[in-house]
């Protein structure tokens, strides 16, 4: 029988390779580089930073600004290379002619596709800066592509109709938004923003849901990293004052505020909300004293 050889390799040699020589220290690679983490000695520089990432240092305030502005038609395919041909070359006069052609081109596109071009470019930042799910996106298109086409667009900003579709499409899918954070990204006023809103409905005949207050709650809650009690909510729910002159961000934010036991500052909270502090303290004393009434009436039923 014969004999089997084990054979023993001997892999030492990649523990030496990533061990730095200086310190003993492990190198990891780091933007391209193999660089030791304990003295920071880079080992190697011969290696490819493949990563979609900028090769320079950004402060907070730029890399925000290189998010919200990308290429105006970089989600559509080219316009017709119009003065690029085999004609092109021959002679100056062929060339200014090809030109001004080419400039007259770039030009004779409908209202319709321009709007939809500009609009193009901004709908992936919202999304993606505010963090709203894809399908929301596709509603506010969609919607968008509406008005365009029913000619809703002559003679307001595009801005004020473009907030107004995300807010939408947002509040038909029951996405917890409000509408002072769509104003504040687009820089532009909440009333004006309401008063695009309302010709919308009235001339397009849309209907939104009601907000669902526990979904702005929890997520108020977890903005502010306060544990949400469902019990609790549930309770203070029940003894808000359902009157409809009401703004439900005042119930909110008062639950908010007596969830988190008033550790939370007013200010903060107001200012997320974008509401008064009087504001909040009146809908937190009418919910402490329907729930000390409610109390009450369940002792008496006792």
């Amino acid at each position: 029988m014969s004999k089997v050889k084990q054979h023993i390799i001997d892999l030492s040699f990649l523990n030496e390779a990533f061990r730095c020589r200086e310190c003993g220290g492990v190198i990891t690679k780091t933007r391209g580089d193999y660089v030791c983490k304990e003295c920071g000695l880079v080992k190697s520089q011969k290696s490819l930073d493949i990563a979609n990432k900028p090769r320079r240092m950004y402060t907070q305030e730029a890399w925000e600004r290189l998010e919200k502005n990308c290429p105006r038609y970089g989600f559509f395919g080219n316009r017709t290379n119009v003065g690029h041909g085999k004609y092109y070359n021959e002679n100056i006069r062929n060339r200014y002619l090809y030109r001004r052609i080419s400039r007259l081109n770039k030009r004779l596109f409908t209202s319709y596709t321009r709007s939809l071009y500009y609009a193009k470019r901004d709908f992936f930042n919202v999304f993606s800066h505010l963090r709203i799910p894809g399908l929301i996106r596709s509603r506010a298109w969609k919607l968008y592509r509406d008005f365009a086409k029913e000619g809703f667009l002559r003679g307001y900003n595009r801005t004020f109709t473009f907030a107004a579709t995300v807010y939408i499409a947002c509040r038909e899918n029951h996405y917890p938004i409000f509408a002072h954070e769509i104003a504040d990204y687009f820089e532009v006023k909440k009333t004006k923003l309401n008063h695009c809103l309302y010709k919308i409905f009235a001339e397009f005949n849309i209907t939104m849901p009601p907000m669902e207050i526990r979904k702005y709650i929890l997520r108020a809650c977890s903005h502010f990293n306060i544990l949400y009690k469902s019990k609790m909510v549930e309770e203070m729910l029940g003894s808000v004052n359902n009157n409809r002159a009401y703004d439900p961000r005042g119930n909110i934010a008062a639950i908010v505020y007596l969830l988190s036991n008033e550790t939370v500052a007013q200010i903060a909270l107001t200012e997320y909300l974008d509401i008064t502090e009087a504001t909040l303290r009146n809908r937190k004393r009418e919910i402490i004293k329907n729930l000390k009434m409610k109390k009450i009436e369940r002792g008496i039923a006792k």
